[in-house]
């Protein structure tokens, strides 16, 4: 025997979701069965589209942020030409030193995004 039953549950303040229970009680009282499905139509293939999709947009920021890093790194390249040392107690031994120190944090930055887009593109195949 199949009950039916249609509730609205309400998992945050602004989504309400209408559930249909479908409730199996077999001829044994000390157990049942329930099976929930959404009645708006909205499904496991659904949910995994959107995830897939979500996870590509996560991949094309996180692409984004990495080149930026990236151009960030090289703009001062022509600054300390061919490797020169830093001068210490020249006027230009800070801004060298700086210069270094923002290159090498914009590697780290580049290198951290390009990780996590190929994290998300793992994501986005798997969801697909």
């Amino acid at each position: 025997m199949i009950k039916e039953k249609q509730l609205l549950l309400q998992q945050n303040t602004e989504k309400k979701t209408n559930v249909l229970f479908l409730i199996l009680l077999p001829k044994r009282t000390d157990f049942s069965t329930i099976q929930f499905v959404r009645a708006d139509g909205f499904n496991v293939q659904e949910r995994a589209k959107l995830k897939a999709e979500r996870y590509s947009a996560y991949s094309g920021n996180a692409t984004k942020k990495s080149d930026e890093f990236h151009n960030k790194a090289h703009k001062d390249d022509n600054f300390p030409s061919l490797g020169e040392p830093i001068k210490v107690g020249h006027h230009s031994e800070s801004r060298h030193r700086k210069i270094i120190e923002q290159s090498y944090s914009n590697v780290d930055k580049c290198v951290e995004y390009d990780e996590k887009s190929k994290e998300y593109d793992n994501k986005s195949s798997y969801w697909e």
